[in-house]
């Protein structure tokens, strides 16, 4: 894996950036017996990026685009896949409104890769860890969830998405409630971008809704409680799944 990264502060409220990243990937599984050797991902991704930020009054502006194009030597097809960002933030009153949306593409079934490629690692064959997230978006199980340290799961794990891609958008807001004391409030919304098995209802996975206070002890010491329920899409219809939600008490203690 290469990677060139650089940033140029146009002024003191304006930030730009452009990347380029290159993974070539060989990872073959050790099998018995002979041959020994089986090709799981064979491959060479390209990546460029642009990125930027800027401040407009009390508007906060950031987002992304990015391109990747590559050959899959395993199924001989070629990658062409891209992804999009556009994050806002502002105050209203005395908290902070946020709001982000995320496009990333998925496969069409039509002899290329549109999905985007994101790197794994491999506790086990069969498990497939993702070592990238979004977590801008403040979801608890719609996104992977910023607290999961131990049990880190979620209906859209990473940007693939299982090679469907997906769409993305949140809203959230901030408030001191005290000086020790801060509730959020986020809502979100995911949908594949592709659904290249076609066996769905509908591309929409569902709408989350999460609440979340945080008491702050002191400097090193925060104490939260975090509560999320999903209401799934019509994506889910044939699985007759129950809608998730989820409950957290944290202690964090920085040392």
């Amino acid at each position: 894996m290469f990677v060139l990264d650089g940033k140029y502060n146009l002024n003191d409220k304006t930030t730009l950036g452009a990347a380029y990243y290159f993974v070539n990937s060989d990872d073959v599984s050790v099998t018995a017996p002979a041959p020994a050797n089986t090709a799981i991902e064979d491959l060479t991704v390209h990546m460029l990026g642009v990125n930027g930020s800027t401040k407009i009054g009390d508007l906060a502006l950031d987002g992304f685009l990015a391109y990747q194009f590559g050959e899959d030597n395993v199924t001989g097809t070629h990658r062409s896949a891209y992804a999009g960002n556009v994050g806002v933030r502002m105050p209203l009153g005395k908290g902070t409104c946020r709001s982000e949306f995320l496009y990333v593409s998925g496969d069409e079934n039509n002899g290329n890769q549109h999905s985007f490629y994101t790197p794994y690692a491999r506790k086990f064959a069969q498990y497939k860890l993702a070592e990238s997230g979004f977590y801008n978006n403040e979801m608890v199980i719609l996104g992977r969830d910023k607290n999961a340290m131990t049990n880190d799961n979620s209906i859209v794990y990473d940007v693939n998405n299982n090679n469907q891609g997906v769409i993305f958008g949140s809203l959230g807001y901030d408030y001191p409630l005290t000086s020790s004391l801060t509730g959020s409030v986020n809502a979100g919304f995911a949908a594949v971008a592709e659904d290249n098995s076609g066996n769905h209802k509908s591309d929409y996975l569902g709408t989350e809704g999460n609440l979340e206070l945080v008491y702050k002890f002191n400097e090193n010491l925060n104490f939260s409680a975090r509560a999320a329920y999903v209401a799934l899409g019509d994506y889910y219809d044939a699985a007759n799944a129950d809608d998730p939600y989820d409950v957290k008490l944290i202690v964090k203690y920085n040392f």
